[in-house]
Protein backbone atom coordinates (compact mmCIF):
# COMPACT_ATOMS: atom_id res chain seq x y z
CA UNK A 1 0.00 0.00 0.00
CA UNK A 2 1.33 3.36 -1.03
CA UNK A 3 1.87 5.66 2.06
CA UNK A 4 0.01 8.42 2.24
CA UNK A 5 1.03 12.28 3.13
CA UNK A 6 0.51 13.22 6.65
CA UNK A 7 -2.72 14.21 8.09
CA UNK A 8 -2.30 16.55 10.95
CA UNK A 9 -4.61 17.08 13.60
CA UNK A 10 -4.89 20.09 16.23
CA UNK A 11 -6.93 18.26 19.13
CA UNK A 12 -7.93 21.52 21.61
CA UNK A 13 -9.52 20.29 24.77
CA UNK A 14 -10.71 16.66 23.58
CA UNK A 15 -10.99 13.09 25.06
CA UNK A 16 -7.56 11.41 25.17
CA UNK A 17 -9.08 8.53 23.48
CA UNK A 18 -10.45 10.11 20.42
CA UNK A 19 -6.73 9.71 18.16
CA UNK A 20 -7.26 6.14 19.03
CA UNK A 21 -10.93 6.09 17.08
CA UNK A 22 -9.62 8.37 15.17
CA UNK A 23 -7.19 5.74 13.65
CA UNK A 24 -9.47 3.04 13.42
CA UNK A 25 -12.41 5.33 11.49
CA UNK A 26 -9.14 5.82 8.61
CA UNK A 27 -8.69 2.01 8.81
CA UNK A 28 -4.81 2.88 8.23
CA UNK A 29 -5.09 4.27 4.87
CA UNK A 30 -3.47 7.65 6.63
CA UNK A 31 -0.19 8.81 7.92
CA UNK A 32 -1.96 10.68 11.09
CA UNK A 33 -0.38 13.37 13.63
CA UNK A 34 -1.91 14.34 16.81
CA UNK A 35 -0.96 17.47 18.68
CA UNK A 36 -2.42 18.31 22.01
CA UNK A 37 -3.80 21.48 23.50
CA UNK A 38 -5.09 21.24 26.73
CA UNK A 39 -6.37 25.33 26.61
CA UNK A 40 -6.99 28.00 24.66
CA UNK A 41 -3.61 29.80 25.20
CA UNK A 42 -2.05 26.78 24.50
CA UNK A 43 -4.03 26.46 21.98
CA UNK A 44 -3.07 29.78 20.28
CA UNK A 45 0.41 29.36 20.70
CA UNK A 46 0.73 26.19 18.84
CA UNK A 47 -1.50 27.44 16.05
CA UNK A 48 0.96 30.10 15.32
CA UNK A 49 4.16 28.23 14.50
CA UNK A 50 1.89 24.85 13.22
CA UNK A 51 -0.10 24.07 9.83
CA UNK A 52 -2.52 21.09 10.74
CA UNK A 53 -4.91 19.78 8.35
CA UNK A 54 -7.87 19.36 10.81
CA UNK A 55 -8.91 20.88 14.56
CA UNK A 56 -10.95 19.19 16.70
CA UNK A 57 -12.23 21.69 19.00
CA UNK A 58 -14.17 21.04 22.80
CA UNK A 59 -15.91 25.18 23.03
CA UNK A 60 -15.52 24.08 26.57
CA UNK A 61 -11.79 25.08 27.35
CA UNK A 62 -9.38 26.04 30.68
CA UNK A 63 -8.74 30.45 29.62
CA UNK A 64 -11.93 30.80 26.73
CA UNK A 65 -14.51 29.27 25.02
CA UNK A 66 -13.08 26.87 21.97
CA UNK A 67 -15.33 28.50 19.26
CA UNK A 68 -13.16 31.70 19.46
CA UNK A 69 -10.08 29.55 17.62
CA UNK A 70 -11.73 29.44 14.46
CA UNK A 71 -10.84 32.68 12.92
CA UNK A 72 -7.20 32.40 14.22
CA UNK A 73 -6.82 28.55 13.18
CA UNK A 74 -8.72 29.60 9.56
CA UNK A 75 -5.57 32.74 9.49
CA UNK A 76 -2.94 30.58 10.48
CA UNK A 77 -3.85 27.04 8.63
CA UNK A 78 -6.18 28.51 5.71
CA UNK A 79 -7.22 25.16 4.47
CA UNK A 80 -7.89 23.01 7.84
CA UNK A 81 -10.95 21.58 8.46
CA UNK A 82 -12.64 22.65 11.59
CA UNK A 83 -14.89 20.37 13.99
CA UNK A 84 -16.63 21.87 16.84
CA UNK A 85 -17.25 19.60 19.65
CA UNK A 86 -19.80 21.17 21.70
CA UNK A 87 -23.17 19.94 23.91
CA UNK A 88 -24.80 23.14 22.63
CA UNK A 89 -26.38 22.09 19.59
CA UNK A 90 -28.91 24.61 19.03
CA UNK A 91 -29.49 26.25 15.34
CA UNK A 92 -28.26 29.39 16.19
CA UNK A 93 -24.82 27.79 18.21
CA UNK A 94 -25.01 25.93 15.10
CA UNK A 95 -25.21 28.70 12.45
CA UNK A 96 -22.80 30.72 14.75
CA UNK A 97 -19.89 28.12 14.50
CA UNK A 98 -20.21 27.83 10.67
CA UNK A 99 -20.21 31.37 10.02
CA UNK A 100 -17.02 31.75 12.34
CA UNK A 101 -15.47 28.95 10.28
CA UNK A 102 -16.47 25.63 11.90
CA UNK A 103 -17.24 23.02 9.01
CA UNK A 104 -18.92 20.36 11.15
CA UNK A 105 -20.38 21.01 14.84
CA UNK A 106 -20.25 17.63 16.79
CA UNK A 107 -22.06 16.80 19.57
CA UNK A 108 -19.81 15.81 22.32
CA UNK A 109 -21.98 13.30 24.12
CA UNK A 110 -22.25 11.10 20.49
CA UNK A 111 -19.77 8.19 20.81
CA UNK A 112 -16.52 8.86 20.01
CA UNK A 113 -16.76 6.28 17.24
CA UNK A 114 -19.67 8.10 15.81
CA UNK A 115 -17.34 11.26 16.18
CA UNK A 116 -14.57 9.73 14.39
CA UNK A 117 -16.30 8.10 11.58
CA UNK A 118 -17.95 11.42 10.41
CA UNK A 119 -14.73 13.15 10.52
CA UNK A 120 -13.28 10.17 8.50
CA UNK A 121 -16.39 10.71 6.23
CA UNK A 122 -15.65 14.56 5.60
CA UNK A 123 -11.41 13.79 4.38
CA UNK A 124 -13.02 11.28 2.43
CA UNK A 125 -14.20 13.47 -0.58
CA UNK A 126 -10.86 13.97 -1.45
CA UNK A 127 -9.41 10.77 -1.29
CA UNK A 128 -12.41 8.96 -2.85
CA UNK A 129 -11.73 6.19 -6.11
CA UNK A 130 -14.52 8.25 -8.68
CA UNK A 131 -12.65 11.51 -8.00
CA UNK A 132 -9.26 11.05 -9.41
CA UNK A 133 -9.18 14.30 -10.56
CA UNK A 134 -8.99 15.63 -6.97
CA UNK A 135 -5.52 13.93 -6.44
CA UNK A 136 -3.17 16.92 -5.87
CA UNK A 137 -5.90 19.06 -4.69
CA UNK A 138 -6.37 20.42 -0.97
CA UNK A 139 -9.94 19.35 0.52
CA UNK A 140 -10.66 23.09 0.47
CA UNK A 141 -10.33 23.23 -3.14
CA UNK A 142 -11.50 20.15 -3.80
CA UNK A 143 -14.75 21.79 -2.31
CA UNK A 144 -14.38 25.44 -4.05
CA UNK A 145 -14.29 22.78 -7.19
CA UNK A 146 -17.57 21.62 -6.64
CA UNK A 147 -19.09 24.88 -6.08
CA UNK A 148 -17.99 26.06 -9.12
CA UNK A 149 -19.43 23.25 -11.09
CA UNK A 150 -22.74 24.50 -9.73
CA UNK A 151 -22.20 27.44 -11.48
CA UNK A 152 -21.75 29.52 -8.71
CA UNK A 153 -19.81 32.58 -8.80
CA UNK A 154 -16.75 33.91 -6.90
CA UNK A 155 -18.74 35.76 -4.64
CA UNK A 156 -21.29 33.42 -3.75
CA UNK A 157 -18.39 30.48 -2.55
CA UNK A 158 -16.66 32.87 -0.72
CA UNK A 159 -20.07 33.71 0.92
CA UNK A 160 -20.77 29.92 1.32
CA UNK A 161 -17.12 29.04 2.62
CA UNK A 162 -16.79 32.13 5.00
CA UNK A 163 -13.77 33.54 2.73
CA UNK A 164 -12.54 36.56 1.20
CA UNK A 165 -12.97 36.90 -2.57
CA UNK A 166 -9.55 36.92 -3.06
CA UNK A 167 -8.86 33.79 -1.32
CA UNK A 168 -11.31 32.09 -3.46
CA UNK A 169 -9.26 33.64 -6.38
CA UNK A 170 -6.54 32.40 -5.27
CA UNK A 171 -7.44 28.91 -4.49
CA UNK A 172 -8.97 28.92 -7.87
CA UNK A 173 -5.10 30.09 -9.11
CA UNK A 174 -4.36 26.87 -7.77
CA UNK A 175 -6.86 24.62 -8.57
CA UNK A 176 -6.30 25.88 -12.31
CA UNK A 177 -2.25 25.41 -11.93
CA UNK A 178 -2.53 21.53 -10.61
CA UNK A 179 -5.42 20.36 -13.15
CA UNK A 180 -3.96 22.45 -16.06
CA UNK A 181 -6.40 24.02 -17.19
CA UNK A 182 -6.62 28.20 -17.51
CA UNK A 183 -10.37 28.79 -16.36
CA UNK A 184 -13.62 27.76 -14.81
CA UNK A 185 -15.04 26.34 -17.95
CA UNK A 186 -11.63 23.79 -18.77
CA UNK A 187 -11.59 22.76 -14.72
CA UNK A 188 -15.42 21.70 -15.32
CA UNK A 189 -15.04 20.21 -18.18
CA UNK A 190 -12.11 18.24 -16.58
CA UNK A 191 -14.38 17.53 -13.22
CA UNK A 192 -16.97 16.17 -15.24
CA UNK A 193 -14.54 14.33 -17.61
CA UNK A 194 -14.05 11.61 -14.54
Amino acid sequence: MKDLPLLNFLMVGTDSELPNHLRTAFHGHRNLGFTFAPTFRVALSIVKNQSFQCAIVDTKLGGGDGIALAPVIRKFSPTCIQILLTQNNRWASVDAAHALGFHLVLDKESTLVSIATLIEKKFSIASSSDSSYLVGLTLREAEILRDLATGKRNIEIAQLRHLSESTIKSHLASIYRKLGVRNRVEAIAVMKSY
